[in-house]
């Protein structure tokens, strides 16, 4: 797995491991700070509303450490795909991986989510839940 907190200017790079053959989630993770009373409603309703004069942009570039691409793409405001009582996931696709040792690029731009009270934000690569 992959998770890297976002940073102020959004910019991330980093490594990824992957051991076994699967479809992982690309998503930003928003880690809901527990000491502050109703924080995972405030960060609910700032991640589920989309702001059309800063919208949430984010790409992603994932390619094998010879610079070979495996994955290029992006999103505009994902929407909430999973849940729990301390997170929340923005799932921006699904890419299956095969194992190996991965370059990961991700630029996230205009919704602030660095800088947020009530969760911390990481931008993550985890395997797919396959619901149902």
């Amino acid at each position: 797995m992959f998770r890297h907190p976002i940073p102020r200017d959004g910019q991330i790079e980093g490594e990824l491991v992957i051991n076994k053959a699967d479809t992982y989630s690309i998503a930003i993770e928003a880690v809901v700070t527990s000491s502050i009373q109703n924080a995972r409603q405030h960060a609910w309703n700032y991640l589920a509303t989309p702001d059309a004069s800063a919208p949430l942009r984010i790409t992603a570039v994932i390619q094998k450490r010879d610079g070979t691409p495996v994955f290029s793409g992006n999103a505009v405001d994902p929407k909430l795909s999973s849940w729990n009582s301390r997170k929340l996931y923005l799932e921006v696709t699904r890419v299956k991986l095969s194992p190996g040792h991965y370059q990961v690029h991700s630029t996230q731009t205009g919704k602030n989510l660095s800088q947020q009270s009530s969760f911390e934000a990481n931008f993550v690569v985890r395997p797919a839940y396959q619901g149902k």
